[in-house]
């Protein structure tokens, strides 16, 4: 359905993660704005907020103003089916690859993950995960260790992927992240699959290496995250 410039979608009830869920969190409340266009997916116990979430809030409705709102309103309804926001809600922003973006990335540095390489793993990434699955992962080594990578788990037939990426502590600053990111979206691009790259809203850092490695703003999103009342 659709209200002013919003599109609300009412799918499922809310209800905790399964046991055994990896994540070990539910999203009951996401907005996201592509073009001007607003699309809500909701839980239907938050389906009456949302409707008045777009009429506050039409055409801002990704700003800090709708994130403490609708996090006040969701509160009591989560607790009341055992949930709790996690901290992790908040806003997003979404960034497109275009190869023909102006980019300040150095590939010199970077290549494609090889455990045969030998070396020392300084991200979180499991790196022989991805080489296992032939999903495409891009490192960056310094000191003979792995400082940086960037992994896509690109599914298979689709056409887009999004990208994550890790510098390892002391190694930030020094363009590892740029690099691998455009090494992997170049790689993507070759495949036929749009690199998308999702920054927190307040990470500056972060969005200037999406930027850096030929990233343009695309959209942006909202979202609440919530787990467990007695996690």
């Amino acid at each position: 359905m659709s209200t002013g410039t919003a599109e609300i979608i009412v799918e499922g009830w809310l209800q905790p993660p399964a046991p055994g869920d990896f994540s070990g969190v539910v999203i009951p409340f996401e907005a996201t704005v592509t073009k001007g266009a607003a699309v809500l997916r909701v839980c239907t116990e938050l389906a009456e907020a949302a409707h008045v979430f777009v009429r506050r809030f039409n055409g801002s409705e990704t700003s800090a103003q709708a994130e403490a709102w609708i996090a006040d309103t969701a509160a009591p309804i989560l607790r009341k089916a055992g949930l709790i926001l996690s901290g992790e809600c908040g806003r997003m922003r979404v960034l497109n690859f275009d190869i023909k973006c102006p980019h300040k990335a150095n590939l010199a540095p970077m290549r494609a993950f090889d455990p045969r390489d030998g070396l020392e793993n300084l991200t979180s990434f499991e790196l022989k995960t991805y080489y296992d699955m032939e999903l495409p992962c891009f490192v960056a080594a310094a000191d003979g260790k792995i400082v940086s990578a960037a992994c896509s788990p690109v599914e298979e037939g689709t056409d887009v992927a999004e990208i994550g990426v890790e510098t390892a502590p002391g190694y930030e600053g020094r363009g590892y992240a740029t690099g691998c990111v455009r090494a992997l979206a170049l790689e993507l691009h070759s495949r036929g699959i749009r690199a998308v790259y999702i920054a927190q809203e307040d990470n500056p850092a972060s969005i200037s290496v999406a930027h850096a490695a030929g990233f343009s703003e695309h959209g942006s999103i909202l979202q609440l995250v919530c787990i467990p009342a007695g996690d």
